[in-house]
């Protein structure tokens, strides 16, 4: 299978492009200059196209940064579409990332793919995110609203396990605020598999089916590095020091990964214990 990956430098799509090309698949990386992709001939007779584009989120935000958040993932999913609709033959399926934050903030509530959406900033730009997606002439179209990806080489949590190794790991806000996360094993594994079954069409929430409460998280965090966590932040300090952006990290949402069970998916780390433990022993 060709595939052609937009966004394929960043965490998901180095560990993403690593695995396929072991599985044999052969990878485009379509390269961009700022928001504007580079699509060209190579990109044409491809199987299938993943976009795994956007920039970071967790900064303060202004005007100009909530148009760049926009631009670099709706923006760049309207020009993968725009170019394939001028094309007589096209990917059998266009794969998105996307993100949980479509939801908000919702104490007490479960959260499945057919929840309503959110207030904020985020949860606008997840839905913008996923109109442009789902505008497509290709016929099979996958989002995936992902959690906190755990990963040893990247995102948040080797920067969480330095603070915790030296004794400055805090909680933020609410104790009890659920946190949705995904082991990269699992964000790899799900990607593939919608590569591979053409069953999987629609919105999934790519999130491990045990979500863990703020605490629970950095208390397992602590004990798997034999760490105590002694500190807590609270909300209005996390609020002064990223000011809107803090809702990428108080915001409760606790959400299940509805579709993927009906999909049959087992996930390799469905627990936080064992998804630390192995990170750990790559080096975390």
């Amino acid at each position: 299978m060709k595939v052609a990956i937009a966004g394929y430098t960043g965490l998901i799509g180095t560990h993403l492009i690593s695995h396929l090309e072991k599985k044999g698949f052969t990878i485009v990386k379509i390269d961009h200059e700022k928001d504007r992709l580079i699509l060209n001939a190579s990109c044409e007779d491809v199987d299938a196209v993943i976009n795994l584009s956007g920039i970071n989120i967790l900064h303060r935000w202004n005007e100009s940064f909530k148009g760049h958040a926009l631009s670099s993932r709706a923006g760049t999913s309207h020009q993968i579409n725009h170019f394939y609709d001028l094309k007589s033959k096209k990917p059998k399926v266009f794969i998105s990332a996307s993100a949980i934050g479509y939801y908000g903030d919702r104490p007490g509530e479960t959260l499945i793919e057919t929840s309503s959406k959110g207030l904020g900033f985020l949860a606008d730009l997840t839905e913008k995110w996923e109109k442009s997606t789902f505008d497509s002439p290709i016929h099979r179209v996958v989002a995936f609203r992902l959690g906190v990806v755990l990963s040893s080489d990247g995102g948040m949590l080797p920067r969480l396990a330095k603070l915790v190794k030296y004794r400055l790991g805090c909680i933020c806000g609410d104790p009890n605020a659920y946190l949705a996360w995904i082991h990269i094993d699992d964000v790899v594994r799900a990607f593939t598999t919608a590569l591979e079954r053409s069953s999987y069409c629609g919105v999934y929430n790519l999130v491990s089916e045990n979500p863990s409460t703020q605490k629970e998280f950095m208390d397992t965090l602590a004990n798997t590095l034999m760490r105590k966590i002694y500190l807590r932040m609270p909300k209005f300090l996390v609020k002064i020091l990223l000011g809107e952006a803090a809702s990428v990290i108080l915001n409760d949402a606790h959400v299940y990964p509805k579709n993927l069970k009906l999909s049959g998916y087992d996930f390799l780390y469905p627990d936080l214990d064992a998804a630390f433990f192995s990170l750990v022993k790559r080096g975390l």
